[in-house]
This record gives structure tokens, C-alpha cells and sequence, in this order.
């Protein structure tokens, strides 16, 4: 969202806010997908399959910004 507040004629001040990740749901986005050194499907790691890395929890974000 964004709003823009008028200084006169020539300047103005924008005010932002932003939101990412606003339900601050996981959102994975590296599975680990090495198997292992024996045989398939007879051996594999333990954490094969598994999630390894998810995206940054909600983050909020304000800004100013100032036109002339």
C-alpha cells in the first residue's frame, strides 16, 4: 500500500507499506535429494527426502520516500 502526501507544488512525501508473507505460511524450497551410497531402495540416508530450507518467515516493511 502506498500513499503520496503533497509539500506545495513541487515536493511530495510517499509513504509504503509493504507485506511478504503475510499468512507467515512455510514455504519450502530445497528437499534434500542425495539417496545415499548402497543400493536403491535398500539403504538410504536418513534424512533423504527431508526439507532442508524454507523461505523467510512474515516480514513487514516501511519506507518514506521524498520527491523535489
Amino acid at each position: 500500500m502506498s500513499r503520496r502526501f503533497n509539500l506545495g507544488e513541487r515536493a511530495h512525501i510517499d509513504g509504503l507499506f509493504e507485506v511478504f508473507n503475510l499468512f507467515n505460511r512455510t514455504n519450502y524450497t530445497h528437499i534434500n535429494n542425495i539417496f545415499g551410497a548402497g543400493a536403491y531402495p535398500g539403504n538410504p540416508l536418513p534424512a533423504f527426502g527431508q526439507f532442508t530450507q524454507a523461505d523467510p518467515p512474515r516480514q513487514v516493511q516501511l519506507a518514506l520516500k521524498i520527491g523535489f
